[in-house]
């Protein structure tokens, strides 16, 4: 069994597999609806994720299960929703492979750990300084700037889960000014 999170148009943004009743993300790469298993670094993880997804699709069409569906197109949401964005975060082939790429995994991990404490305990603007910061960094670890293709899927993203923020030109987080 697979889920598949959508954008706000109903097109697919991630991929998570079910093995042994637990969910994990496939390295999808939403742009040519691809898997990218060889950004999994681990091979026994990689291996383990190419041959779930390959024993799911026996004798299924990809282009079939994983085809736009404007029929799910969601309204944006009003309330802010830290668990959906962090685990389509997760699950994005983009995402993965900025943090794959960044030198600065310190802010990384503090990052990700207060985004966890926001999908947990809700959310927390007052905190909103450090979190962009700590991206800002994350971004500023990367080796080359990200694609506007890159930032409108993060965009995207943050849309359709109620985020109060968006990724400017340069991939920064900025507050809403009406959200």
């Amino acid at each position: 069994m697979i889920k598949i999170q959508r954008d706000i148009q109903g097109r697919a943004l991630g991929v998570s597999i079910l093995i042994n009743n637990i969910y994990y993300p496939l390295p999808f790469v939403s742009q040519t609806k691809t898997f990218d298993f060889e950004a999994i670094q681990y091979s026994p993880t990689r291996e383990s994720l190419r041959s779930a997804w390959q024993d799911y699709i026996v004798n299924k069409d990809p282009e079939i299960e994983l085809a736009d569906r404007p029929d799910l197109a969601l309204n944006p949401l009003t309330e802010i929703n830290w668990m959906g964005f962090a685990s389509a975060l997760i699950s994005s082939a983009t995402y993965n492979q900025i943090i794959r790429d960044t030198t600065d995994k310190n802010s990384l991990i503090r990052l990700e750990a207060m985004a966890s404490a926001y999908a947990i305990s809700g959310d927390n603007p007052a905190t909103y300084p450090t979190f962009f910061y700590l991206w800002s960094q994350v971004i500023a670890g990367l080796p080359y700037v990200p694609s506007t293709e890159v930032i409108t899927q993060l965009n995207e993203m943050a849309d359709v889960f109620g985020m109060r923020f968006t990724f400017d030109v340069n991939c920064l987080m900025l507050l809403k000014i009406n959200n």
